[in-house]
């Protein structure tokens, strides 16, 4: 439609008609244009399925025009094949608030932040509702395409404006229940929570014994009473389950035996800043098919990732997983051959051969997984272009050498940095 910020901006730097795309339009685009006749020239975005992925890019790119604006809250730029080059329009809340007690009144959505002494007024900790409210984070199957580029967007936003956020969760204490050490995910999730004006409380192994001093679910209902949010970092997933089955506050899977959903969504959106888009990326896994592999594969069946998983017989990811995220929509391929694993991919991830709690199989462990070691010879079949990621930590030498871990294509860092970006946003969409 020729007016809104999106037209002005684009007037100011010479455009001169706003292209009627109705003519071109294919499949439910052109369905709803004649249910809906008042959106007029506004190509409609009604939703983010594959197929209406599809078509609303044949639209687009059928339409002859020089610009596509872009003005959805998901940020349709990273999940469209677009011919042609796009501007991405931000949306604003409301300068009226509406009446207290009626659906999306301040008690219900948060909407602005109180103004700081002698200051200017800060953004709005979100720009549209959270879809994710009160919820947990058990898994990464639990989120849909929408709630996942929700938040790589939200990230985004946080990471380049960090003190449009500083106030975000004033007041808010988020509990760090941890049954195994950690360096990055205590780090990143006690700096995301202080950074955005909370508070974290570190509980050690030894101070709760969680499922022996006490039980789960007295842990959950106790905890429930003085926090907002707890992180559990845990040997067992069922124990995760089981605290959020009990609490009246969001859960979050710090990580478990079966997942690790925080470490994948900081991996797509250091991919995502690294590629521009991740619906044409082939990610390969080369070693143990564990927990962070398995939240990977449910993730690309989110993020339309390609993923080729590349494990010994018997260490593959688990069926289940990979039927569900197939079921999804994901494209996962599974091979024994680490060579035929990276052949062509843009991207090579590794972990540990050897996790905490599997010491007695280490032995073996090693010696099946020795020809799965990424190293110069495997990267270059990958290609001379292909980024190496790692959650860390890394056992140099074992599944990764130092010349490939320390080079220039390596993304480990940026992968460990993004966990608080990305940690940031999930607790402002659970919480704000």
């Amino acid at each position: 439609m020729p007016y809104g910020a999106g037209w002005v901006a684009a007037c100011s730097y010479g455009a001169a008609e706003c292209v009627d795309p109705r003519p071109y339009a294919v499949g439910s685009i052109r369905e709803t244009f004649a249910r809906f006749p008042h959106l007029k020239s506004l190509l409609p975005a009604m939703g983010y399925s594959d197929l209406q992925r599809r078509e609303l890019e044949e639209t687009i790119n059928r339409t002859p025009c020089d610009l596509v604006l872009v003005a959805t809250p998901v940020d349709l730029t990273h999940l469209l094949h677009l011919e042609k080059p796009s501007l991405a329009c931000g949306t604003s809340w409301p300068t009226s608030r509406p009446t207290p007690g009626t659906p999306g009144s301040p008690e219900e959505v948060p909407m602005r932040h109180p103004i700081p002494p002698g200051g200017a007024e800060p953004q709005p900790p979100l720009r549209w509702p959270s879809p994710l409210v009160g919820d947990d984070l058990l898994s990464l199957a639990d989120l849909t395409t929408d709630e996942v580029w929700f938040l790589l967007d939200l990230a985004g936003r946080v990471k380049a404006q960090p003190a449009h956020y500083r106030r975000a969760l004033e007041g808010k204490t988020l509990a760090l229940l941890f049954e195994k050490p950690s360096l990055r995910t205590r780090v990143t999730f006690q700096l995301a929570i202080e950074q955005l004006g909370g508070h974290a409380l570190y509980l050690s192994p030894q101070e709760v014994g969680l499922g022996q001093r006490e039980g789960v679910k007295d842990v959950a209902r106790n905890l429930s009473c003085w926090v907002q949010a707890i992180v559990a970092r845990v040997y067992s997933h069922q124990t995760v389950v089981r605290l959020a089955e009990h609490a009246q506050v969001p859960v979050i899977n710090g990580l478990s035996d079966w997942e690790h959903p925080c470490q994948a969504l900081g991996d797509y959106f250091t991919l995502l800043e690294h590629r521009h888009r991740l619906s044409d990326t082939l990610l390969a896994w080369v070693g143990d098919g564990n927990n962070v592999c398995h939240s990977l594969i449910y993730g690309a069946a989110r993020t339309g990732v390609h993923l080729r998983s590349a494990t010994p017989p018997g260490y593959e990811p688990a069926r289940a997983v990979v039927a569900e995220a197939r079921t999804a929509g994901a494209s996962i391929e599974l091979t024994h051959d680490p060579l035929e694993g990276v052949a062509g991919a843009d991207a090579v991830y590794t972990d540990v051969w050897v996790s905490m709690g599997q010491e007695e199989e280490a032995e073996t462990r090693r010696r099946v997984l020795r020809p799965y070691q990424v190293n110069a010879s495997l990267m270059a079949r990958a290609g001379g272009d292909a980024f190496f990621m790692h959650c860390l930590p890394a056992r140099r030498g074992e599944e990764v050498t130092d010349e490939v871990i320390d080079s220039p294509h390596s993304l480990v860092c940026q992968q460990a940095e993004n966990r608080l970006h990305i940690q940031k946003a999930l607790l402002l969409a659970l919480l704000a």
